[in-house]
């Protein structure tokens, strides 16, 4: 996946992305495919010690299409 981040606040990020996808489900072979997602994080404080995001993501497979969301906690590491 390659991501581009934009800073929105001092606590708030955004991040757009796309990249290829390779799939392999049970009795097929194997799809090429591409996937895009923006990401929303969201951070408690602009120290960014922790916080949450929200991930949605398109993918694209030999014709397939599906759409998922994402969400989960951030952690900092600095």
């Amino acid at each position: 996946m390659f991501r581009k981040p934009f800073t929105l606040s001092e606590t708030t990020e955004f991040m757009i992305g796309l990249g290829p996808t390779w799939n392999k489900a049970t009795g097929e072979g194997w799809k090429a495919g591409t996937t895009f997602m923006a990401d929303f994080m969201f951070w408690s404080s602009p120290e960014q010690k922790y916080g949450w995001f929200i991930e949605p993501a398109y993918s694209v497979n030999n014709g397939e299409r599906s759409l998922g969301v994402s969400v989960g906690l951030l952690i900092g590491i600095h």
